[in-house]
């Protein structure tokens, strides 16, 4: 996978794949005591989910998410309150442990998660630029100039790299013109 926040981004929009019905409450939503939970969302009972997700889980990832079980239920008057685990690979003893833990693990695969092996084949200026997208938080929208001045590259270089990015991977961008400043923004699009 190209990072945590874009596997974050591509889980975002498609919920379905988590579990069908599931609505989205807030991203990012912070708890008392600056924990930060990935997805909170709804099911379609009305209980609340806890998403926690990792591109591979381990005894901590588990540790972390059945965490957010007792300050979600104090915040949202003690309500009933799912946590799952959601992942591409987990080790072994994690299936156990939720269990035990009453997490509920699931095991994304989809065809359509970029992974870094989808783009070993870009020269090395392309994964470049592709880089400064899944290192910055999900939500960025980066201009062609603050990139370009970056990555030490002519803008011209950096528009072009993007658009050849699109055309031999399946990555495509959010194009944004913004005519005020005269510049264009991107944003990685799942």
């Amino acid at each position: 996978m190209l990072s945590e926040h874009v596997l974050e981004d591509f889980l975002m929009e498609n919920l379905n794949i988590i579990e069908p019905g599931l609505r989205l409450i807030k991203r990012q939503y912070y708890l008392v005591g600056k924990c930060k939970i990935d997805l909170l969302c709804k099911d379609t009972f009305g209980k609340i989910v806890v998403v926690e997700i990792k591109m591979h889980a381990g005894t901590s990832s588990v540790k972390q998410a059945g965490g957010y079980r007792g300050p979600i239920k104090e915040e949202f008057n003690k309500e009933t309150v799912r946590v799952m685990l959601v992942c591409l690979s987990y080790s072994k003893n994690v299936p156990a442990i939720c269990k035990k833990s009453n997490i509920e693990l699931k095991q994304i695969k989809d065809d359509r998660i970029p992974f870094w092996s989808h783009v070993l084949h870009l020269p090395t200026k392309h994964r470049n630029v592709l880089d400064s997208f899944v290192s910055k938080t999900s939500s960025a929208k980066i201009t062609s100039k603050s990139l370009a001045s970056s990555l030490n590259m002519p803008e011209e270089s950096v528009i072009k790299c993007i658009e050849e990015i699109e055309k031999y991977t399946t990555l495509k961008f959010n194009k944004i013109i913004n005519l005020n400043r005269l510049e264009v923004e991107y944003k990685l699009k799942l």
